[in-house]
């Protein structure tokens, strides 16, 4: 992002199949709502967990410790692809 070159990366993570990928996906849904998971993140992230076949897709980005405006987009963007692994909030 132009406005913020150190932010604005997300993951995606390869895995053998799209069943693999699905259980991935709840792993680390229920890992970024635990305790451990969630003190890694500022208190206001916001989780993009999207399954693409037998890729995810993760971004955590946080409105207040965003300096680019467009970060917002991005999340939706990123959310526009694939399947929603829910994570719940904390």
């Amino acid at each position: 992002l132009p406005d913020d070159p150190g932010g604005g990366y997300f993951v995606v993570y390869a895995f053998a199949d799209a069943g693999v990928a699905a259980a991935g996906g709840r792993d680390l849904a229920a890992y970024a709502a635990s305790g451990p998971g969630r003190i890694q993140f500022p208190p206001d992230v916001r989780f993009v967990l999207q399954q693409v076949g037998a890729t995810l897709v993760f971004y955590p980005w946080s409105p207040a410790s965003s300096p680019d405006p467009k970060t917002a987009d991005l999340a939706a963007a990123l959310a526009s692809v694939g399947t929603e692994v829910s994570i719940p909030p904390g």
